[in-house]
This record gives structure tokens, C-alpha cells and sequence, in this order.
């Protein structure tokens, strides 16, 4: 491990909370795309880091009612976790993502299912 970039990882993570915490998303998001980059130099495409990460990102644009650029960025946090293949290690607050992530999609297809409907 590279202490360096885990000490930057530490740091980008703190900014991109507090940009969310200040409903700056636009900001929060660059961060978040930059964090995304580092943790797959860090830890491998495919690891919960990359997953979370992700998760947040796409929570930041469904915030700002980016739906379409954040259902992407769901599916594919949850396919890196389904990969990992063992969700009961998964911690309390990532499980929770993981589920959030497969509820804010069934959402999503209910919806288009919907609009299909009217159309």
C-alpha cells in the first residue's frame, strides 16, 4: 500500500463529505469521479471501496435529479458487490448501501414501467 495515496484517498473522502454535507453535489461529485480513479489504483476495479464510492456518487446526482447518469453508477456499485460474492462481510453501512442501491432500482423500473403505461 501506498501511504501516500491512501493518506490522499483519506482526505479526498473528508472533502467530498463535506461537500455533500453543504448540498455542494456538483463539487461532491468531482471528488467522488477522482476518489473512483485512486481507490481502483488502490484496491483493484472491483472492491468494496470502488463499490461505496460509486454508490455515493450515484447518490449525489440522484440528489440533484441526475437519474439517468445515476442509475449506471447503481447498477454497477451493486455488480461489483454481487461479484465480491460474500455480502455478509460486507460492513453494516456498505450492506445498507447495497440494499439502498437494489431498492433505488427497482424504483427506477417501476417507473419507466409506469411511463411505458401512459405512453
Amino acid at each position: 500500500m501506498d501511504i501516500e495515496l491512501t493518506n490522499e484517498i483519506k482526505q479526498l473522502k473528508q472533502m467530498a463529505a463535506m461537500y455533500v454535507k453543504m448540498a455542494k453535489f456538483p463539487m461532491a461529485e468531482k471528488v467522488f469521479e477522482e476518489l473512483i480513479e485512486l481507490e481502483r489504483s488502490e484496491h483493484g476495479q472491483f472492491s468494496n471501496e470502488v463499490a461505496r464510492t460509486t454508490y455515493d456518487l450515484a447518490e449525489s446526482l440522484r440528489r440533484r435529479d441526475e437519474h439517468r447518469r445515476a442509475k449506471p453508477l447503481y447498477e454497477h456499485a451493486i455488480s461489483i458487490w454481487e461479484r465480491l460474492k460474500r455480502l455478509d462481510l460486507l460492513t453494516q453501512a456498505d450492506r445498507s448501501c447495497y440494499l439502498d442501491a437494489s431498492s433505488v432500482l427497482r424504483q427506477y423500473a417501476a417507473s419507466s414501467q409506469q411511463a411505458e403505461c401512459q405512453a
